[in-house]
């Protein structure tokens, strides 16, 4: 009986054979990882202050432009009011790769500025972010604000 017993016990596998070092390893070329598409708009927010903001009465606004500030052509992106301290924030969409200027005047127009560290980039994934932008409003030549870059649909009719 234990001669049956010992003729089912399974025998413990045989070590595995040490690798051939001296024989070259195929290696299989794998493609590289294909990039994340870049998408077609740049969302970008700009935060800064009119430094001189108290020094003129009235609002005052700030504009994302897609030329520099107060040119016949020059479109605009977005605008915002300051905050009576002169703070702003805005956040635009636009195409990968945009230059922008940010621009800021009284509302009469009688004094306007313009940020010096223009142009930014409105290129990247995910919020493109422009803080502590400083603009000095300069009493001068009158100026008017930018049309918009993509003209608004019209309201609907009653």
């Amino acid at each position: 009986m234990l001669l049956f017993a010992l003729a089912g016990c399974p025998q413990p596998p045989a070590p595995p054979e040490p690798p051939d070092l001296a024989r070259p390893v195929k290696v299989e070329k794998v493609a590289p990882p294909t990039p994340t598409p870049m998408p077609t708009m740049a969302e970008v927010e700009v935060a800064g202050v009119v430094d001189n903001r108290a020094a003129f009465k009235g609002d005052v606004l700030a504009w994302i432009t897609d030329a520099p500030c107060w040119q016949p052509a020059t479109k605009s992106f977005g605008s915002s009011k300051t905050q009576p301290n002169g703070a702003f924030f805005m956040e635009v969409f636009v195409p990968q790769g945009t230059s922008l200027w940010v621009c800021a005047a009284t509302a009469d127009g009688s004094a306007s500025g313009s940020d010096d560290k223009a142009p930014l980039a409105g290129k990247g994934l995910g919020e493109i972010t422009y803080p502590g932008q400083h603009l000095t409003l300069k009493k001068g030549k009158r100026v008017t604000a930018p049309p918009p870059a993509v003209p608004l649909p019209p309201l609907p009719k009653k």
